[in-house]
């Protein structure tokens, strides 16, 4: 697909090392909702990885200024560093708010939810390296928008439990607010499917 010198490598490995960060902090996410003794640390944890995530972005935003030629063009380049850090900025949304709701027992939808976030970020981090070739990221992104729609399904689902039982005004907003949020970092996934679909048009 690419013709690739080591300058070019450059690229892509910065954003294999996005999507990586983006998978290590959904399996952390995961980890805090099946044991929410951990959640303290698995947020802190969270936190460090979206710091290296802008940190990242950074360095790809300062190196397609830099460089006369890259092996993507400038929009797409910003557009995959953008959305990859999208990915992680709501992820660390999430362990946030589960701290600031002080969650002390499982919510409808959440651990399915940060399921569906794993295996989409463990799919970005399959394809990042295989977009040099043009190798399976079609199909790839064919997969992260059928876990976008699971995950809406799950959101609806949720949210009809939620608001079955509307005693407690105040815990309802709550479990609504973590649900909707979580869903949208799913929503983030699908936003760098698409980007990697407009790459792999211009270039096909």
């Amino acid at each position: 697909m690419f013709r690739i010198n080591r300058r070019d490598r450059l690229f892509f490995d910065l954003l294999a090392s996005h999507a990586r960060a983006g998978r290590d902090a959904a399996r952390i996410l995961r980890e805090g909702l099946e044991d929410l003794r951990k959640l303290r640390e698995c947020a802190e944890k969270i936190k460090a990885l979206e710091h290296e995530g802008d940190e990242i972005t950074h360095r790809l935003f300062a190196e397609s200024s830099r460089i006369f030629i890259t092996p993507l063009e400038r929009e797409d380049i910003h557009g995959l560093a953008s959305s990859l850090d999208d990915v992680l900025d709501h992820i660390d949304g999430a362990a946030g708010r589960f701290l600031l709701f002080r969650m002390d027992a499982p919510w409808p939808g959440l651990r399915a939810l940060a399921e569906v976030l794993v295996h989409q970020t463990e799919i970005l981090c399959e394809v990042m390296p295989a977009l040099m070739e043009n190798s399976r990221v079609l199909e790839s992104c064919i997969k992260i928008h059928s876990l976008e729609n699971e995950g809406d399904r799950i959101q609806h689902q949720a949210l009809l439990e939620i608001f079955d039982d509307p005693r407690d005004p105040i815990l309802l907003i709550k479990q609504k607010e973590l649900v909707e949020t979580l869903e949208a970092a799913t929503d983030r996934c699908e936003d760098v499917a698409n980007v990697l679909e407009t790459i792999v048009l211009k270039n096909a």
